[in-house]
C-alpha cells in the first residue's frame, strides 16, 4: 500500500526504527454519504473546533478525516498522542 511504504520511507529518514506494514487502516466510516455531504453532529464538531484552535476544516475532507479520528479515539478510548495530517481542504470553504 502506497501510505505504508511512505510512512516506512519517513520513518527511515528521521531515524525511526518503526514499520508500518499492515498498521494503517483505512475507515470509511465517516463518509457520511459522499463528496459534501456531512452530518449536523459533524458540522457542529467542527465549528467548535474551529472556534478553539482556530484551524479551519472543511467539511468535504479535511473535516471528515478529522471527526472521524477524534471519534474512533474517543469512542475506543485511546490515549497518547496522535498525529494528524491535515492536507487543505480551505477552498471549499470559499463557496
Amino acid at each position: 500500500m502506497v501510505i505504508e511504504e511512505f510512512a516506512n520511507m519517513l520513518a527511515e529518514h528521521i531515524g525511526l526504527e518503526k514499520n508500518y506494514d499492515g498498521l494503517i487502516d483505512f475507515n470509511t466510516d465517516y463518509l457520511s454519504g459522499g463528496y459534501e455531504k456531512y452530518t449536523p453532529e459533524m458540522d457542529k464538531y467542527l465549528e467548535g473546533v474551529m472556534k478553539h484552535t482556530g484551524v479551519m476544516f472543511d467539511t468535504t475532507y479535511s473535516g471528515k478525516a478529522f471527526y472521524g479520528m477524534m471519534d474512533i479515539i474517543k469512542k475506543n478510548g485511546l490515549k497518547g498522542n496522535f498525529l494528524f495530517w491535515h492536507t487543505g481542504g480551505l477552498m471549499n470553504m470559499m463557496k
